[in-house]
């Protein structure tokens, strides 16, 4: 710069040269800490001589990645996605290119925390019925509908020795087989990893008794004969036939699905009989009370008569042996007409 100075009256100047140089500006960045997933918000200041307000491009430059923020009248702000886990804070470099009065800048001297988030282990209850699998799926999510991979313990029925299941992309599944009947507490816990705190869940698989499937064959008899009925059953046991309430038969079934014969022993009038079953099969299937399930016939059998009559002497009386009988077996207690000479006795 030139500055010339005159002195009224008199005949004299004088000439000085001067330099301005660029001043120094300033640069402010501030951030909160912030959780995984969630939006880094850098604000940033841009000042000059003064604490004047300027207007300029800061690089902002954060985790290997460069930002350019618009900064007016001292003020910018830049959102930044997607930052991994650092809890001692991501280093943020701020530069400064300059203008026509001011020199180029940059600082580092601010930090983004961002701490771990919470994942989230979770499974359902699980309702089977007795020889059934207990299939057991679980999910394992993070935040914004990230799905995770990872290993997660399961304690089964509180058992110490946890089986480890790895879950892809937020799924796994267990299977638990041979289970009787009651209520089984499962629990799962997940250690963490990269980004997320570990979390836990619990549910329990209840296994409810089975139902025994129980047929019998319906019979047809000719009185007085008797019969048999055959009964299968999908589960060995002891099995009591009950027919018409007037008899029950023990049976025992060993082989599930292959027929046995019950013998009927009774002698049972002309009617057709209800059968039904029922039987206790222990605790790991509900109780046989099947109700009418088969008929047990007796119909009418073909009744013979035979009578003998021996020889006598005029004057004498005369005797006959009637037997009435079906098959071999007599029939008692039965009005017989007996014609002789065409007079009915």
């Amino acid at each position: 710069g030139i500055c010339v100075m005159n002195t009224p009256g008199q005949n004299s100047n004088a000439v000085a040269e001067f330099n301005i140089t660029k001043a120094e500006p300033r640069i402010g960045v501030n951030t909160e800490a912030i959780t995984y997933g969630e939006d880094a918000v850098i604000e940033v200041g841009l000042y000059g001589v003064k604490d004047e307000n300027l207007t300029g491009v800061v690089t902002i430059s954060i985790a290997g990645k460069d930002y350019d923020v618009a900064v007016t009248n001292g003020v910018g702000t830049l959102t930044v996605s997607g930052l991994a886990v650092d809890e001692e804070g991501h280093e943020i470099t701020a530069s400064f290119a300059g203008n026509d009065k001011y020199q180029a800048y940059d600082t580092d001297y601010a930090k983004q925390v961002v701490k771990p988030a919470n994942s989230k282990v979770s499974l359902s209850d699980v309702v089977i019925t007795y020889g059934e699998d207990a299939g057991i799926t679980f999910t394992l999510d993070g935040v914004n509908g990230e799905k995770l991979t990872g290993d997660v313990l399961l304690w089964f029925n509180h058992i110490t020795a946890a089986d480890t299941v790895h879950v892809v992309n937020g799924t796994g599944t267990f299977t638990k087989t041979g289970l009787t009947v009651g209520e089984y507490p499962v629990d799962v816990s997940f250690g963490g990893a990269d980004n997320y705190h570990g979390s836990e869940a619990s549910a329990k698989v209840t296994v409810n008794p089975a139902n025994a499937n129980v047929t019998v064959t319906s019979t047809t008899v000719v009185y007085p004969n008797t019969g048999s009925i055959n009964l299968t059953a999908s589960v060995p046991g002891t099995y009591y036939v009950n027919v018409g309430n007037m008899k029950t038969y023990e049976v025992i079934v060993e082989n599930a699905g292959v027929p046995v014969e019950v013998n009927v022993t009774e002698v049972l009038g002309v009617y057709s009989y209800d059968v039904s079953v029922t039987a206790d099969l222990g605790s790991n299937y509900n109780p046989v009370n099947t109700g009418k399930i088969g008929t047990y016939n007796v119909v009418a059998g073909t009744a013979s008569l035979e009578i003998a009559v021996e020889d006598f002497t005029y004057g004498e009386t005369a005797s006959a042996t009637i037997t009435l009988k079906t098959g071999d077996i007599p029939i008692d207690s039965k009005d017989v007409l007996v014609n002789v000479g065409g007079i009915r006795q």
